[in-house]
């Protein structure tokens, strides 16, 4: 399992009103439910964990910012017993 955001930056940068919609792909070796999540950079959550079912294969979807204050964000997607985080400066 693997995601990541537009061509596979780890550390994605968003600046003013340049995009509200952060592209984001999933990966999964089979169909299953995905955790999603999103945290500033002192813990706070966003996006409280929302659980969705994503075919085998890639996915796409988009995370809206554009409600952000500027800071740093963790977005963390959990599937199964594994999970990997990026993170989103928003400038």
């Amino acid at each position: 399992f693997f995601f990541q955001a537009e061509d596979g930056i780890r550390d994605y940068k968003v600046t003013g009103v340049q995009t509200c919609a952060l592209p984001i792909s999933i990966s999964l070796p089979e169909e299953d439910f995905v955790t999603i999540q999103l945290f500033s950079g002192i813990g706070q959550e966003y996006i409280s964990a929302s659980t969705t079912l994503f075919n085998k294969g890639y996915s796409n979807i988009s995370l809206n910012t554009k409600e952000l204050s500027s800071g740093i964000y963790f977005i963390k997607v959990i599937y199964k017993e594994e999970s990997e985080t990026l993170k989103l400066l928003k400038q």
